[in-house]
């Protein structure tokens, strides 16, 4: 939030599953957020509320001021991305002919550091670059060698506080958090991570709930 604002509360809908009816019952949580630290012209707020793995998919949030100013209508289904560690192991070099991670890539008028990590999570290594460019990856795919801070002096076009990398320099870090692995299942083959909606599902013949669910 940005100063001198201190606190704001964290107000989450929840899905709660009801016996033998298939539309869940919605519950208003609101949980008070605290000030831990201050970037820039911003205070750094946080809130902790457990949810189960199935509310996790489910579950909104709004971020509320008492002014009246919201940040409303987010997935919690997000924070799982949103929310990475940023272990930084360093300015790097790189090259647009034998890129150092090749796993996958994007670029954006407003990269931060925390948008690469979140862009990228799930894989090992990722890294900010030429200030708008993010790349990832689960190991080096060419040589690279470490180079002074200095080298890494770009600003982060969504962030002029963050440093993202340079003219062939990449700021690379290393998640903290092990990747997930997909379960193997025989006769099934993972496809990948995509899209879904509430509103117009990919897949509607049939709908199950349980709080205990795993792949199997």
């Amino acid at each position: 939030v940005r100063s001198p604002a201190t606190s704001a509360n964290l107000v989450l809908s929840l899905k709660v599953p009801r016996d033998g009816v298939i539309v869940p019952e919605i519950q208003s949580q609101t949980v008070a957020m605290t000030q831990k630290s201050t970037v820039g012209p911003y205070n750094i707020v946080s809130a902790t509320y457990a949810l189960d793995a199935i509310q996790v998919q489910s579950t909104t949030f709004d971020v509320t001021l008492g002014s009246g100013a919201a940040d409303t209508f987010k997935s919690t289904g997000d924070l799982g991305t949103t929310c990475v560690d940023l272990d930084s192991t360093g300015c790097y070099t790189d090259s647009a002919s034998k890129r150092v991670l090749t796993g996958r890539a994007t670029a954006s008028r407003e990269m931060t550091q925390q948008a690469c990590a979140n862009y990228c999570s799930g894989w090992t290594y990722w890294g900010v670059e030429y200030g708008s460019q993010c790349y990832c990856g689960n190991a080096f795919s060419n040589p690279t060698t470490s180079t002074p801070a200095s080298d890494c002096s770009f600003k982060c076009s969504g962030d002029a506080t963050q440093v993202c990398g340079g003219t062939g320099r990449m700021s690379l870090f290393k998640s903290s958090k092990p990747s997930a692995s997909n379960a193997t299942i025989p006769g099934y083959s993972y496809t990948g991570c995509y899209t879904d909606s509430t509103a117009a599902r990919v897949l509607k013949d049939r709908v199950y709930y349980d709080n205990a669910l795993t792949i199997e």
